[in-house]
């Protein structure tokens, strides 16, 4: 079975910095591959990028795949406080010690990301990167409604094959934690720049997670825990498996 992973660096609205990748995995004979140099590309006039179109001017068609998922470098919800303040349902609180643990700034998702990785990704609220949260929800609500993609968690089915998850690929390249997977990925880190590796990390997750638990050294994505404030807010999908092949 062909699993189709494709990852969208997210640019934000006006800049030229948005990014795309394609990899794929076949479970059967084991074999991941990238199918394009990932490439920039702007943001089109009509204000969409077509996903379908996108591929097949690479020469990838959509509907020859089993499963294809999309992985994107952007927040794809918001704190639920936040949301209830922009509503206007406000409550009291206290100061929070860290910015980390406001839930005005911060999702349980980023908290967890912070906890385990020590590493803390921007907030949608209080950083910059709102420019491109809102660009990929424009989108995502789109390619569902046009292609039948659902965002995952929040908006998850049991069998689902077209599916948008949130990805961090800066945490793929912490030097302790992930080096065991850079052998996918060393030959785009010197020859492109830093949106378009980002892209092929992006891609690289969403094969990962589009091929289940048949991905090489059992690398996979690990599920949201069972706390409905992820179905609610999001979910970083990152990558957990066995460790570096040249320790064992």
């Amino acid at each position: 079975m062909k699993r189709l992973g494709i990852g969208w660096d997210v640019g934000g609205w006006m800049g030229k910095k948005n990014a795309f990748a394609f990899s794929t995995f076949d479970t059967e004979k084991q074999e991941f591959k990238f199918l394009t140099d990932p490439f920039h590309t702007l943001v089109p006039s009509t204000g969409f990028f077509d996903i379908q179109e996108v591929a097949a001017e690479r020469g990838i068609h959509l509907e020859e795949y089993d499963k294809v998922v999309i992985g994107i470098d952007a927040p794809l919800g918001f704190p639920r406080m936040y949301k209830e303040m922009v509503n206007g349902n406000i409550s009291a609180l206290s100061k929070p010690e860290k910015e980390i643990l406001s839930p005005f700034a911060y999702r349980d998702t980023e908290r967890f990301i912070h906890h385990t990785f020590r590493k803390k990704p921007l907030s949608a609220p209080f950083d910059k990167i709102g420019n491109n949260l809102t660009l990929a929800l424009y989108h995502a609500h789109f390619w569902n409604e046009k292609y039948g993609f659902h965002i995952h968690p929040q908006e998850a089915g049991e069998d689902d094959q077209r599916i948008m998850i949130e990805v961090y690929p800066a945490l793929v390249k912490l030097d302790t934690m992930y080096r065991h997977v850079w052998q996918f990925l060393d030959a785009y880190k010197s020859k492109f720049n830093d949106d378009e590796y980002d892209a092929s990390i992006c891609s690289f997750i969403a094969t990962i997670h589009a091929s289940g638990p048949h991905f090489l050294q059992g690398l996979h994505t690990p599920a949201p825990p069972n706390d409905p404030v992820y179905r609610e807010e999001g979910w970083i999908y990152y990558i957990q498996g066995n460790k570096d092949p040249s320790a064992q």
